[in-house]
């Protein structure tokens, strides 16, 4: 049993001011975007989207090629097969091949573009809608992806990195969970867990075929289909793009001007280089930039002429690796896709590309967002409610929620307000009187009426701190509770891995769907039993 409490997403202080006015569609944002985000708009991008072809032959290729020596589901590789027909699309969701799967928005990200592609393909009959994960593994941020905070203890992994996290060995991933096995001791469900990162990590050679097995064994069963876009078979049919943009800078151009829109009201999520490649070569992946005898990586290590590096296009398209301003371009190239779904980031940088889109005639999808969840339990949410005026109030600062609970609940009068204002109203009457003396004097007056104020305002401080003496229990009940749901002061989605909920509920994946609204304009708080 689980009950859900939604809050909305503005009430929570927790999401910036683009995504808030890109869930209102506020007019200000809509010249960046093609599509509103409403199930309805689903026919219009389906119509327009058959306008558009793409090589359906190589993608059903690169698929199979990939799913070789993977244990998919019935109706993933069904959903592959039907690729092929022109009256199949994908929505499409993705991320870093994080340890683990990272943190739960990870998980919550896929299960939302799941069940945002089931709903599309109900509203729209005779068109077949794909839900598939794009990896991330042509990254090369192994900081932002070497760990996962598991019952409350940060795992590292520790390995040599410089090129394209997908390739990476998975050597020493076995020692570490060998440690979460040894951490979890004897709770209950920990073989589950453990038996599942050893059928990822210890049995394949690489991380991006790793996570390809992790987040299959999750999902296989919603058809969720996995692509991993670096391969030369894709590239290569990108590749006149990929010279275009090198040589003549049009997505830097576009992406500046809208910026230079955008900037005015908002802060601006990434900024476009002259170039937006990089070049990868073994262990590592750096930027192509332009030179006096043509181009050459950021660490000098590859130079080229404008002929050469051409001729490498060519012949090895799979080097060059598009980075977050045309990896979206890359993406919408190779897939009949419909919608986008990330999140509060990615909508910021995405409603930066609109032109460029439009600039390379590639359609621009639909932009949905992952539905964001707090995890709780129903004996914590007893908790909630008896010490906090509301559930939308864990939101507010610790100290904010412990100041107002001691206030309701102490027996004293801990403000001295009234006291305040009668002093206020007899320095009136003070600096009436000064005032028909001397001019002068109510500078001092005011001085001293400041100075009283803080006295005063110092003591009902010293008040406050006294009483929270006699609510210890209480306060580190609250103190419990934020750091629940702001684990280190982080939003628990953005820190905590989703394996100790997956260990306690069996069909936490299923939960996590049953509850996943897509386009959803709240925050839901999910209690479970």
């Amino acid at each position: 049993m689980e009950n859900t409490f939604q809050i909305p997403y503005a009430s929570t202080g927790s999401f910036g001011a683009i995504f808030l006015d890109y869930l209102n569609e506020e007019q200000k944002l809509k010249p960046f975007y093609t599509y509103s985000p409403n199930i309805s708009s689903f026919e219009s991008i389906i119509a327009n989207r058959k306008k558009q072809s793409i090589n359906r032959d190589v993608l059903l290729q690169v698929l199979k090629e990939q799913y070789q020596h993977i244990d998919a589901s019935e109706l993933s590789l069904q959903n592959i097969a039907a690729l092929a027909n022109e009256n199949t699309f994908t929505i499409t969701t993705g991320h870093q091949l994080s340890l683990f799967t990272g943190e739960l928005y990870f998980i919550y990200k896929i299960i939302t573009c799941i069940n945002l592609a089931e709903k599309a393909a109900a509203a729209n009959p005779g068109n077949k809608i794909v839900p598939v994960f794009w990896m991330a593994s042509e990254d090369h941020d192994f900081e932002e992806i070497n760990h996962a905070s598991i019952a409350g203890t940060t795992f590292e992994w520790k390995a040599k990195s410089g090129g394209a996290v997908g390739e990476l060995a998975t050597s020493g991933i076995d020692q570490i969970i060998d440690s979460i096995d040894h951490y979890l001791g004897n709770q209950a469900g920990k073989e589950k867990i453990i038996q599942l990162f050893k059928l990822a990590y210890t049995e394949q050679k690489s991380l991006a075929a790793a996570t390809r097995i992790l987040v299959n064994e999750l999902f296989k069963q919603y058809g969720l289909v996995i692509i991993d876009a670096n391969h030369p078979l894709l590239k290569k049919g990108f590749a006149e793009i990929i010279r275009s943009d090198i040589f003549e800078q049009n997505s830097f151009q576009k992406v500046t001007e809208t910026n230079a829109l955008l900037e005015k009201q908002y802060p601006i999520q990434v900024n476009p280089r002259e170039i937006n490649f990089f070049y990868l070569s073994e262990n590592t992946r750096s930027r192509i930039i332009q030179s006096e005898t043509g181009f050459e990586t950021a660490d000098q290590k590859n130079q080229f002429s404008e002929a050469v590096l051409i001729a490498e296009l060519q012949q090895s398209p799979e080097k060059f690796s598009p980075n977050v301003i045309m990896r979206p371009l890359y993406q919408e190239f190779i897939l009949p896709n419909l919608a986008y779904l990330g999140g509060p980031g990615e909508m910021a940088y995405w409603l930066q590309l609109k032109s460029t889109f439009a600039h390379y005639q590639i359609p621009f999808p639909m932009l949905a967002w992952r539905n964001s969840f707090a995890l709780t339990n129903q004996k914590q949410m007893k908790t909630i409610e008896a010490l906090l005026p509301s559930i939308e109030s864990i939101f507010k600062p610790l100290q904010e929620l412990i100041d107002a609970y001691v206030t309701t609940h102490s027996q004293n009068i801990l403000s001295l307000d009234s006291e305040q204002q009668i002093i206020k109203e007899q320095i009136q009457v003070i600096q009436t009187k000064l005032q028909s003396i001397d001019q002068t004097l109510l500078a001092s007056s005011a001085a001293a009426s400041t100075k009283i104020s803080n006295l005063l305002n110092g003591l009902a401080q010293k008040m406050l701190k006294a009483e929270k003496k006699n609510h210890t229990v209480a306060i580190q009940q609250i103190e419990k509770i934020k750091n629940a749901f702001f684990p280190n002061g982080i939003l628990q989605e953005r820190q905590d891995n989703f394996s100790f909920w997956y260990m306690h509920h069996e069909s936490f994946i299923q939960l996590i769907k049953n509850n996943s609204e897509p386009l959803n304009k709240h925050f839901t708080v999910l209690a479970i039993d």
